[in-house]
């Protein structure tokens, strides 16, 4: 598996989803997965992280990042370096793989394509961009543009996370005779209910990326319902390039570090506690091809406030939670203030039950073996 974006020391939320998705295939499979990324001013040309869990095999390739006029050409290069380096690597795990798997096009597809030229191996692609939806895609030139579909139609197949990503990847003139939709994979931990009883509990968990996220939002319908509503705490975990302007709002509206507190960057098991301390999760974005942490939040038995933004209607209802409408900002305070005074109505059994086996790993594991099957012409 190549993967475009991937847990790393650094960043230990980055691509997790991919992760899981690994973890999966791995139940049945050997896997390899690559993950090559550049860091600036890293000591060494190339550093490895490797690690074995069982059948998975992670190989991290960090580089050096050229910030020069041609740093495009030599950062490109230097990728497909760390990628052949990681070949060699994974080889001494299995020789020859069955399968390539690319995760999250372009250049993964461009490396899993001369891989299964010279391997005389099959490919095949799996996608959860929100570029197909945001319109960036479309905007980009045409190479890349004729590259993707030509990538994606010749491979053995291609997976999507949601129906609503498909619909939108179809839109732009993509796709491929063997087509699934596979959902992201979750842990399924039983409810503890640990919460704060003084204060209502609420997450966020989000890069910080206001544009796509639409945190800032959110913190603006805080500093207005505060005042009406019970006493509670809105807690942001995540990182992001809007994370100073964010506090800054969170300051001038008066809320900083009472209603609203900014926890930084956690891993995933982090993330898992501070849900079971929750009360329920708020996600107030503009486009998600799934949204992995609502999913984790129903598996914690936790409701969710989430925006109709793709993927989330797929699996939010009226017993798991709310959905309001993308950029309202009214209706956003009118159900936030609806879940403050009537979160504990939802029957936390019920939400972990309507998740536990559509977004297990053992059925996400079924679901690619399937898909495996077909791609490998063995169905």
């Amino acid at each position: 598996m190549i993967a475009k974006w991937y847990p790393y020391p650094e960043d230990p939320q980055f691509g997790v989803f991919i992760q899981k998705h690994a973890e999966a295939i791995a139940i049945d499979n050997k896997v390899v997965v690559l993950f090559a990324h550049s860091i600036a001013n890293l000591p060494v040309k190339y550093q490895f992280d490797i690690s074995q869990k069982e059948n998975l095999f992670e190989i991290i390739i960090s580089f050096r990042k050229d910030e020069s006029a041609f740093a495009n050409l030599i950062n490109g290069l230097r990728y497909f370096s760390a990628i052949r380096k990681g070949v060699k690597k994974g080889q001494t795990f299995f020789l020859k793989p069955d399968l390539i798997h690319a995760y999250i096009l372009l250049r993964t597809a461009v490396v899993a394509n001369y891989l299964s030229l010279i391997l005389k191996v099959p490919y095949v692609v799996n996608e959860q961009w929100s570029g197909y939806a945001t319109g960036k895609f479309s905007e980009g030139n045409f190479v890349k543009k004729a590259l993707t579909k030509f990538l994606v139609k010749r491979s053995s197949g291609l997976v999507s996370v949601s129906n609503f990503l498909l619909d939108k990847i179809h839109a732009c003139g993509i796709s491929n005779e063997n087509e699934k939709v596979i959902p992201n994979s979750i842990e399924v931990i039983a409810n503890s209910n640990i919460t704060n009883k003084e204060k209502v509990n609420v997450l966020l968990v989000a890069d910080q990326v206001d544009e796509i996220k639409n945190i800032s939002a959110v913190i603006r319908c805080v500093a207005s319902i505060k005042d009406s509503s019970p006493d509670f705490e809105l807690r942001i975990i995540g990182q992001g390039k809007d994370k100073e302007m964010l506090i800054e709002i969170a300051r001038e509206l008066g809320v900083l570090n009472s209603n609203v507190i900014f926890e930084g960057l956690k891993s995933n098991p982090e993330v898992y506690q501070y849900l079971q301390k929750s009360d329920f999760l708020v996600m107030n974005s503009r486009f998600e091809t799934f949204s992995l942490i609502c999913c984790e939040a129903l598996s914690c038995g936790k409701p969710v406030l989430a925006t109709r933004c793709g993927g989330p209607q797929e699996f939010i209802d009226d017993e798991v939670g709310v959905l309001i409408d993308v950029d309202d900002d009214v209706q956003l305070a009118k159900k936030f203030h609806f879940m403050l005074t009537h979160y504990n109505q939802f029957d936390s059994q019920k939400i972990i039950s309507k998740v536990k086996d559509r977004f297990s790993k053992e059925t996400v594991k079924k679901l690619y073996g399937e898909f495996y099957k077909k791609a490998l012409g063995d169905d």
